[in-house]
């Protein structure tokens, strides 16, 4: 008996010193992009995307079967901002 509370207590003093909330970390910043062209199978996409801390824009475009470019810009700022997205086909 005597151990599982030691068990217990030093579990309580692990958990007691993780982070405990989301500002514990730095915020988040980061610039990406990829992209993939394949001639043969038709297949064309790109993304960029780029974040610095509650603030996210980015860019994605995919070629559909019918030969159209659709065109995906977006940004999201803060909880509370929401996913903004501006569709457009070219």
């Amino acid at each position: 008996m005597s151990y599982k509370l030691i068990l217990l207590a030093a579990l309580v003093v692990l958990a007691a010193g993780l982070p405990q909330g989301k500002d514990d970390y730095p915020p988040a910043k980061y610039d990406f992009n990829w992209e993939v062209e394949d001639p043969e199978s038709g297949n064309s996409y790109n993304q960029q995307e780029s974040r610095d801390g509650d603030y996210t824009q980015g860019r994605f475009e995919v070629l559909l079967p019918d030969g159209v470019r659709q065109v995906v810009v977006y940004s999201v700022e803060g909880e509370e901002g929401g996913f903004q997205a501006d569709v457009s086909y070219q």
